[in-house]
């Protein structure tokens, strides 16, 4: 597939991954195309594995699924992740359910990432944005069934993995269906031992169905349904026995050749069930259970104007109200079971709207302003919900926030391939409802529960990038800076005039704005290609983090670096990587932090694909952690050690 690209495409600097073609595109789309093997090493690779592999982006693990993703060491109540552009909020108040638990790579056409200042399009964040586009049904093989069929297995868990897809189009409809299934076992670390509770089974299906109307117009309709029946979390008190999503949206598109190109609107809803459990856990001091609910609702809307040939600007209005309902029910033995709310009934109501202005002044310069702005309000929906917070707050009639997004960006083009790109902008984001409303939720990190604070002041933050980037034929290159300014800073501290609520709990800890920090880091990829044969990859990434009084702030990942060669011929490649994490001394002791050692890992794969009566066959076989080496990240909770040598089969059959 090409990207299809007009005189402006280039001065967007997202990054854009294209899931369903395994092709890359976006500003950089040569080099970036090269990193596809990269970044979805195996068809059975999952969406959180994909985006671990990118430079910006760092995973916090609890479990096996269910991986927080971070974009430079932002959090997830500091970034955005949306589906289409629509809102989703997962339904655990431990964070269990990240957005990216919902669906599968077999969903989505593209993966879009944007970093700092550039990344308010769908929604104020001072950490950037991760936006999914989910596949579309095709029109191109009109009264003919086309899809595909995989298979996989990997030994670390004893994990299956099964999916298939399907596409029909006639005349003026197309229709695609896809279900993915995944099912593991504990599984063995770099010890050779079993990790109780890392097992996992869940079930994804997905059904989109396009229309063609006059005038250019398309009717959509999309929906995303996914089931995990049991999901381990080694790190925490609790497993997830049951967690459930239903997204649907209906969208209405129009295209021209007019100075209006595109115009979109899309209704949407979504909702979702969590429910945390010990059941399956042994000697449990008092077992308890904790349920939670999300549901959202909204609309997108988004236009292009092609001012000239010179000038673009894209318009964004968008509006969404999400509900949320967590509680706890604690058994003692013998005693009447006790009952309290943790994310006490909630609301949250925002509406946005955000432009983006390109211009292209002549063939060497490329400018971009970026606008964003939102109101938002929160409310408390039942007198229950007050009652909660009201024990330790006065303030219970919800907040209302206005945030304000503005950044700018220059590029410069030089000869022999060189590109220059310096952005600056001034970004904020309101706090989450866990900041907000939460009540004793327990951290396992630190051992402390956690109680919101109705009274935080919006996060705010002054942010700068600055990238070098050499694109010829055989050598693509990019280096990028970036640097943070936080302004109130939103963590929580310790309050020793609350009482613990969770058995064992180290104390009590407060959402507070904790004065200013300091963000920076940097990241990069290098891409050599020598011959035909041999291709040469590089990434690393490197963030450092401390406020103003010198204390580091946590869950800052240490330096990584990737360096792979491969060899591809005619149908067969094969792909030797080594995967280097540093040792990570700067730590938070407040916030359960302990030093990380560094290790080396070592993967071997190798695709061979070929064509017989008009099917394609990929078969995919691999290694990784060749030597078995016992480790783990410094963002894994409780230091819980990672899978040990995995030996991975996966086949795909296209027709």
């Amino acid at each position: 597939m090409q990207a299809q690209t007009d005189t402006l495409d280039h001065f967007d600097d997202a990054k854009i991954i294209q899931l369903d073609a395994v092709v890359l595109k976006g500003k950089n789309a040569t080099d970036v195309q090269k990193l596809v093997a990269f970044y979805q090493t195996n068809q059975a690779a999952s969406l959180e594995d994909i985006l671990s592999r990118l430079p910006e982006i760092q995973m916090v693990r609890r479990g096996s699924y269910g991986m927080e993703p971070t974009i430079r060491s932002f959090s997830s109540g500091q970034i955005n992740v949306t589906i289409d552009g629509m809102r989703i909020h997962g339904a655990c108040t431990d964070k269990m359910d990240p957005a990216t638990i919902y669906i599968e790579p077999a969903n989505l056409q593209t993966l879009e990432l944007k970093t700092g200042n550039t990344g308010m399009a769908n929604g104020s964040n001072i950490g950037g944005s991760i936006n999914f586009k989910m596949i579309e049904p095709s029109f191109a093989n009109p009264n003919k069934i086309n899809g595909s069929i995989q298979s996989g297995y990997q030994s670390a868990a004893n994990t299956f993995y099964e999916s298939f897809m399907l596409n029909y189009s006639k005349n003026k409809w197309a229709a695609l269906a896809n279900v993915t299934y995944r099912k593991a076992d504990d599984y063995k670390n770099g010890n050779n031992e079993k990790t109780p509770y890392s097992g996992y089974e869940k079930l994804n299906y997905a059904m989109s169905f396009h229309y063609k109307l006059p005038k250019a117009m398309l009717l959509k309709l999309d929906y995303i349904g996914d089931d995990a029946f049991f999901l381990g979390y080694p790190a925490l008190p609790m497993d997830v026995g049951y967690a459930s999503a239903r997204i649907g949206s209906v969208t209405l598109q129009k295209t021209s050749n007019n100075r209006i190109k595109s115009w979109q609107m899309k209704l949407y809803a979504n909702y979702i069930k969590h429910f945390m459990d010990d059941t399956q856990r042994e000697n449990v001091v008092m077992h308890m259970d904790m349920p939670g609910t999300s549901k959202t609702s909204g609309f997108t809307s988004n236009a292009v104007i092609q001012i000239n040939q010179k000038q673009r600007i894209h318009f964004t209005a968008d509006a969404s109200q999400t509900k949320l309902y967590a509680s706890m029910t604690m058994y003692p033995e013998n005693e009447v079971p006790m009952f309290m709310l943790t994310w006490p009934n909630n609301s949250r109501t925002q509406l946005g709207i955000g432009a983006t202005w390109f211009l292209k002044p002549n063939k060497h310069w490329d400018l971009q302003v970026n606008s964003r702005l939102d109101y938002i309000q929160t409310k408390l929906l039942t007198q229950e919900a007050k009652n909660h917070v009201g024990i330790f707050s006065g303030n219970i009639d919800g907040t209302k926030e206005v945030a304000k997004n503005l950044s700018v960006q220059a590029s410069r083009k030089f000869t022999k391939g060189w590109r220059i790109t310096a952005s600056t902008g001034y970004v904020e984001r309101a706090p989450t409802a866990s900041e907000q409303y939460g009540f004793y939720l327990f951290n396992a990190n630190d051992g402390f529960d956690y109680i919101g604070n109705p009274t935080l002041k919006k996060e705010t933050a002054l942010q700068t990038e600055f990238s070098v980037q050499k694109s010829i034929h055989k050598t693509h290159i990019k280096f990028t800076a970036h640097a943070s300014r936080i302004f109130d800073y939103i963590i929580g501290l310790r309050d020793d005039n609350f009482s613990v609520m969770t058995p064992g709990a180290n104390g009590v800890k407060r959402f507070q704005n904790d004065g200013n920090a300091w963000l920076v880091g940097g990241e990069g990829n290098v891409i050599l290609k020598p011959s035909k044969l041999f291709t040469f990859v590089n990434s690393f990434r490197y963030t450092y983090a401390i406020n103003d009084e010198k204390t580091y702030l946590p869950s800052i990942a240490p330096f990584k670096w990737i360096s792979a060669v491969s060899l591809q011929k005619s149908g067969f490649k094969v792909n030797a990587e080594m995967e280097l994490n540093a040792a990570q001394n700067n730590i938070n002791i407040a916030a359960g932090e302990d030093k990380t050692s560094g290790y080396g890992l070592f993967h071997l794969r190798a695709v061979y694909s070929f064509t017989f009566n008009k099917t394609v066959l990929n078969l995919q076989s691999g290694v990784e952690n060749i030597f078995n080496k016992a480790y783990h990240e410094h963002n894994d909770w409780g230091n819980v050690l990672r899978p040990g040598r995995n030996i991975y089969l996966q086949l795909k059959l296209s027709f």
